[in-house]
């Protein structure tokens, strides 16, 4: 996590860690997530970040395939894959059951954004936040969930969020004009 390519033509490195990312917009409140115990220490500063509603056609890009690397293959510290399939199965009835609410972004930088959702517990009337780092607007980078689970970064609550967010990517492809859709450009008289 300490160096991240990026996919534009010039091959920069990222220099230190995301916690080490100064914040553009700061919130004026903070409304402390990250409780004081061991393992929080390597987060990054998501609460201190400023939240707004964006639109649609402006969040992340998020393919199933990233989804799937992420709860699936994303390696561990150890070195071994998480196979969380559970954990997968359990974030399409997230998705599904409109579990997902209250989607707001926070520009870090020039390429890092939070993303901060709401989801419902499975069980519970609780609703646990859920935070999504994304670099270059496709590069999922760092996941929280206020979850029991949340720090393992594969937890369902967090799968739902990128489930949610790849079908509002869909939409908006689907609501631009496809090339059959449009006057003939290269047979022109």
């Amino acid at each position: 996590m300490a160096t991240r390519e990026n996919s534009n033509d010039q091959k920069r490195k990222r220099k230190g860690a995301l916690t080490d990312l100064p914040i553009k917009f700061q919130a004026t409140t903070l409304d402390g997530i990250i409780p004081d115990i061991p393992g929080h220490e390597n987060l990054p500063p998501l609460q201190l970040a400023s939240y707004s509603a964006i639109p649609p056609n402006s969040l992340p890009k998020i393919s199933f395939q990233q989804i799937y690397h992420h709860m699936i293959l994303r390696r561990t510290v150890d070195g071994k894959e998480v196979h969380n399939y559970k954990g997968l199965d359990r974030a399409v009835k997230h998705f599904e059951a409109g579990d997902i609410s209250q989607i707001v972004a926070a520009q870090i930088d020039d390429s890092v954004e939070y993303i901060r959702g709401f989801c419902l517990a499975s069980m519970k009337k609780a609703k646990y936040k859920v935070y999504i780092c994304i670099e270059d607007k496709q590069n999922l980078c760092f996941a929280y969930c206020e979850c029991p689970i949340g720090l393992a970064q594969s937890c369902s609550h967090i799968g739902g969020l990128l489930f949610h967010l790849h079908h509002l990517h869909l939409n908006e492809v689907l609501k631009s004009d496809s090339a059959t859709s449009k006057q003939c450009m290269w047979n022109v008289p």
